[in-house]
C-alpha cells in the first residue's frame, strides 16, 4: 500500500509540472509593431502566431486571459505600444477567448494575483528586489506563464543574462529548448515544434530563428477548472520526480 501510495504521489509531482517561463531570442516584440517599414509580413504573422498560442496556453482552457507587461529596472518599454496591438491582435484571432490588458506591473510591488500571463521584453540588463522575485516566484507556482522576449536576439546578450540569474535565483536551474511536441505549439496555430526558421512553417523572424526555451516549474495549486497542460518533462519535472523517488525509499526504508 506504501509503495502505491508513493507511486501516485509520483505520477501527481510528474504532471504538475507545466512549462510556465517561455524564453524568445527572435524580437517577436518588433514583429508586433505593425505598420513600422522594413518588417516583413512573415515577421508579423509569425510574431503574432506566437504570442497568440502562449496567451491561449496562459489561458487554460478558460475564456479569459488578463495579460500585462513587466515593469523592471532596464528598458522595459522598448518597443512603446506593442502590448496594446498584441492585445488587440489576440483578441481578432481569437473570438472565443477574451483577452484583458491590465495595467503594466511591476513585481517589486504590484500585485500579480489577478494576472494570467506576464510579457518582458528589453535589450538592458535589469534585476528585481528580493520581494520582487518573490512575487515573480508565486505568480509562476500557481501556474502563471511568463513569456519573455529578448530584443537583442543574443543568448549572451545582457537581457538574456539577466533573465537567466532571476531563473538560477529563483529555481537554481537553466534554460532548455522547448520539446518539440509541447503544447504551446498547438493551443491555437499549428507550429511545427522542430522548424524554427524564417518560413511559413516555421516561428522564426527576419532577425533571429532560435528555438524557444522554457522552464517547468511545480505547480500543486492550479486553479479549478483550468488545463493541466500535458508535456514532455523539462528540468523541474525531472527535479521533483527525482525527489518524489528519493522520499519513497527513504521512507521504505525508515518505516523498517
Amino acid at each position: 500500500m506504501k509503495i502505491f501510495l508513493g507511486i501516485l504521489v509520483l505520477l501527481c509531482t510528474w504532471v504538475s509540472a507545466e512549462t510556465s517561463l517561455i524564453f524568445s531570442y527572435n524580437d517577436y516584440s518588433c514583429g508586433w509593431e505593425i505598420g513600422t517599414s522594413g518588417y516583413t509580413e512573415l515577421t508579423h504573422e509569425n510574431s503574432f502566431r506566437m504570442i497568440t498560442n502562449v496567451a491561449v496556453y496562459a489561458a487554460r482552457g478558460r475564456s479569459q486571459v488578463t495579460m500585462a507587461q513587466v515593469v523592471h529596472n532596464g528598458d522595459w518599454n522598448c518597443d512603446g505600444a506593442v502590448i496594446d496591438i498584441v492585445q488587440s491582435q489576440i483578441t481578432a484571432r481569437v473570438s472565443q477567448m477574451t483577452t484583458i490588458l491590465s495595467p503594466a506591473k511591476n513585481p517589486n510591488t504590484d500585485d500579480l494575483s489577478s494576472i494570467d500571463l506576464l510579457v518582458i521584453m528589453g535589450h538592458d540588463s535589469f534585476s528585481f528586489t528580493q520581494a520582487g522575485l518573490n512575487n515573480i516566484k508565486a505568480f509562476l507556482d500557481r501556474g502563471g506563464v511568463l513569456f519573455a522576449d529578448d530584443c537583442n536576439q543574443q543568448p549572451t546578450g545582457p537581457f538574456a543574462t539577466s533573465l537567466k540569474s532571476v531563473v538560477q535565483t529563483l529555481y537554481g536551474v537553466e534554460f532548455s529548448n522547448l520539446d518539440p511536441y509541447n503544447p504551446v505549439y498547438k493551443t491555437y496555430y499549428n507550429f511545427d515544434g522542430n522548424n524554427s526558421s524564417y518560413t511559413p512553417e516555421g516561428y522564426g523572424t527576419q532577425w533571429a530563428t532560435y528555438q524557444l526555451q522554457g522552464l517547468s516549474v511545480y505547480t500543486p495549486n492550479l486553479p479549478e477548472n483550468v488545463i493541466d497542460w500535458p508535456s514532455t518533462p523539462e528540468p523541474m519535472s525531472i527535479v521533483f520526480l527525482a525527489i518524489g523517488i528519493l522520499g519513497v525509499f527513504f521512507k521504505k526504508y525508515y518505516s523498517r
